[in-house]
């Protein structure tokens, strides 16, 4: 008893201390600067801008400086992408708005924008070392269709496993504060 008392106690100094640190759900202003490059996108190729600026908040934290290892760069994480805001989240957008045309679910089209789509059937003659690659790739290595992502989502890699989860979160966190 005096352990779960101890835990309670811990937990509500937690949540006093982070309210008073100004910890919100909000979209923080690193990405919400951005809106205006954000709409158009998500109009032009029918996205929901709310679920971009999710993406945009996990790939780079709304800095149009931003760099992986990979060689992805600017709001969206391109790979050899621009570092200019605007035809960065254009063709990020456009990207996103393919995965989601090809997959027709988000958590594939989620996983396709971090990991990659892989190669269609076809192509695996030709590319045998992408078999595995992918969206595509972990469907194959688990027998699983597309459709089917918790069977497959394990194939993927770790990193992709991680970022579908934190960008729904996000985007979950941020329809309650931006306009669809």
């Amino acid at each position: 008893m005096r352990y779960w008392l101890i835990c309670a106690v811990v937990l509500i100094g937690a949540i006093l201390l982070l309210g008073s640190l100004g910890v919100s759900d909000s979209p923080p202003d690193a990405v919400t600067r951005w809106w205006e490059l954000i709409e158009p996108a998500a109009d032009q190729y029918k996205v929901d801008p709310v679920l971009i600026a999710a993406i945009m908040m996990q790939e780079s934290g709304g800095n149009p400086n931003a760099q992986s290892r990979a060689g992805a760069n600017g709001l969206m994480q391109v790979l050899g992408g621009p570092f200019d805001p605007q035809p960065n989240v254009a063709l990020g957008v456009h990207i996103l708005a393919g995965h989601l045309q090809t997959f027709k679910d988000l958590r594939p089209a989620l996983a396709a924008y971090n990991a990659g789509p892989g190669l269609l059937d076809e192509e695996v003659s030709r590319n045998p070392a992408y078999r595995y690659a992918g969206v595509r790739g972990a469907a194959r290595r688990a027998n699983a269709p597309i459709a089917r992502y918790d069977a497959y989502a394990g194939f993927l890699p770790a990193e992709t496993q991680r970022y579908v989860p934190a960008v729904l979160a996000y985007y979950e966190r941020f329809k309650r504060y931006l306009p669809r």
